[in-house]
Formats: structure tokens, C-alpha cells, sequence
């Protein structure tokens, strides 16, 4: 398992009601074919931002799960594919936030998964 780590905190204007908004980090690297730990996501959380780059030919797709976590941990979950199915060049999606997200890399080379999220 991956936790996500809080990269800083925006407070908004106080005639809006002074909103508080926590952003969130976390990253996965793979190297041949291989599946990364899951990464929770936060339930506060309203969106997600995901990108994924390669090198050394390396391919790979993202796949995420709305199940409830108790799943995720006994892996008992079902996983879906993104949107932009398999790449392998740096490819960036959005999404409502899952919980949680892991990376699936289908060939040689390295991958790099970078969540970011709100």
C-alpha cells in the first residue's frame, strides 16, 4: 500500500467561507512487467489527476477500483482500466476519485506513476 501525503494546505477567502483544501501526492515506479501497490485515496478527496511516463520501451495502463477498501486490502476488488487504456508515452487523465489506483506495467523498461489529488 501506498499513502498519499499531504503537500500543502489552502485556506480560501474568508467570505467564502474560509474553505479548507488539503492537495495530495503519491508516486509508484515500476520496472519490468509488474503491478504496483495500491494507492488509497483520501475520502475527502474530489478529483484526481494521474500521469504515467516511461522509458526504456517500457508500456502500461492505470487501473482503479470504487470498491471499499476493506477489498482492496483482502484484494478481493474489481479493477478497472483508465480511459486511455494501454500507452506508452506520458499520458495524464483526470477522473472522480476512486479508492484507490494502481499501476500495471505490461512491458520491459521503467513506469512511473504520479497521483496528485484534491
Amino acid at each position: 500500500m501506498i499513502e498519499m501525503q499531504v503537500v500543502n494546505t489552502k485556506v480560501g477567502r474568508p467570505r467564502d467561507g474560509g474553505t479548507l483544501l488539503n492537495a495530495f501526492e503519491a508516486e509508484a515506479s515500476l520496472v519490468g512487467i509488474s503491478i504496483s501497490d495500491y494507492v488509497l485515496i483520501p475520502s475527502e478527496v474530489n478529483s484526481i489527476s494521474v500521469t504515467v511516463s516511461f522509458t526504456g520501451g517500457a508500456t502500461g495502463y492505470v487501473e482503479a477500483t470504487t470498491d471499499i477498501i476493506d477489498k482492496v486490502v483482502a484484494e478481493t476488488a474489481t479493477w478497472l482500466i483508465w480511459n486511455q487504456g494501454e500507452v506508452s508515452v506520458t499520458t495524464q487523465d483526470s477522473a472522480y476519485p476512486p479508492s484507490a489506483i494502481r499501476a500495471i506495467q505490461s512491458g520491459a523498461g521503467t513506469m512511473k506513476m504520479s497521483v496528485r489529488a484534491q
